[in-house]
């Protein structure tokens, strides 16, 4: 009996953090701050990558940058950062699930008007496992791809 009131117990733990808002918080705000604005120079702002999550594209580059990190030299409405900061991966710490809410609490951040991620679509990018630099050339091929942001 005391084992089953164990899982329930911990079922409920997680029930009760799935529906909180504190993915985002909990794992990016630090840098890119609770409004997901960033610190210009520092750390860039997550909002103008809504713009980009209406292509399947889009949505596997930020699946892929969650999962393997980003490292290199970027430019966001007109400010530069430089890279020498590192985004880090999060795919070794968290399970498709995991990833998939920290996505869906930015998408709630940023307000972006699209689908949520899903377990089964985080699982289809983390194979094969990319590094940084590999995620920054996806971004580089995106943008170039899409100069100017596809989605409203």
């Amino acid at each position: 009996m005391s084992r089953y009131l164990a899982v329930l117990f911990a079922l409920l733990l997680l029930l009760g953090f799935a529906f909180s808002e504190d993915f985002y918080k909990g794992y990016c705000s630090s840098c890119h701050m609770p409004d997901a604005r960033g610190i210009p120079g520092l750390y860039p702002p997550l909002r103008p990558m809504a713009m980009y999550l209406c292509l399947s594209e889009g949505r596997a580059y930020l699946i892929r940058t969650t999962l393997f990190g980003l490292v290199g030299p970027i430019r966001v409405q007109g400010i530069e950062y430089r890279g020498t900061r590192v985004m880090p991966a999060f795919g070794d710490w968290l399970d498709d699930e995991g990833i998939a809410l920290i996505l869906n609490d930015l998408l709630r951040v940023i307000e972006a008007k699209v689908p949520a991620f899903r377990m089964q679509e985080v699982r289809t990018y983390r194979t094969p496992r990319l590094t940084p630099n590999e995620v920054y050339r996806l971004r580089e091929e995106l943008l170039s791809k899409h100069p100017k942001p596809p989605c409203s």
